[in-house]
């Protein structure tokens, strides 16, 4: 039991335990409300990706192609180059790095181009190709598919993405957006048995 001394200490904690409680609310509350915020911030891209195979070689398929992103930004070019690799690495094909076959140091001819593709482990060949007017909101961008085999273009197609939900971080726009091409592009190509994979569900 506490002594009028005591009385008085206890008197003066009381308070001071509810204010802190009241102090330790507050603030788990404004927490709670910022990371409901930032969830919400988190953007989300919708793309569409129409194609078409070329009848004549409509039995094509391949196991190894080079990514050739056809973008000027490097750093964007090595983005989605990275993730068009990472997509098709997770349905068991092996894709390889246009960069590393041809370094954006120089500039290359078509024969150049050719030359190194012909000399390389890859049996194809996707061009990706940022159409002009492309923005953060809406990007359109035109796939090639070429079977070194035969030298020729197997399938052509186009990629329509749309930013749904966006993200005031900087970069994140961009990032949610070739996550989504990347994605559709990869299931597209393989549902068309251009590429022999295995189509990953909830992805």
């Amino acid at each position: 039991m506490c002594s009028f001394g005591r009385k008085l200490r206890c008197a003066s904690f009381a308070p001071h335990n509810l204010v802190v409680s009241q102090v330790k609310g507050e603030l788990m509350s404004k927490l709670i409300a910022s990371l409901i915020v930032i969830i919400l911030l988190v953007g989300c891209a919708s793309t569409k990706v129409t194609g078409f195979r070329d009848r004549e070689y409509i039995t094509a398929s391949y196991v190894k192609p080079v990514i050739d992103i056809r973008i000027d930004d490097f750093q964007h070019k090595v983005q989605v180059e990275d993730l068009f690799v990472k997509e098709f690495s997770a349905r068991g094909i092996s894709a390889i790095k246009g960069t590393s076959l041809y370094p954006p140091t120089r500039k290359y001819t078509a024969e150049e181009l050719a030359k190194v593709f012909v000399g390389s482990s890859a049996d194809s060949m996707i061009i990706v190709i940022l159409k002009e007017g492309s923005s953060e909101e809406k990007q359109i961008w035109l796939i090639k598919v070429l079977g070194k085999d035969i030298g020729k273009v197997v399938w052509t197609g186009e990629s329509k993405t749309k930013l749904v939900e966006g993200n005031i971080l900087d970069g994140m726009n961009l990032g949610t957006m070739f996550k989504s091409i990347s994605k559709n592009v990869v299931d597209r190509l393989i549902e068309d048995k251009v590429f022999k994979g295995t189509i990953v569900k909830n992805h």
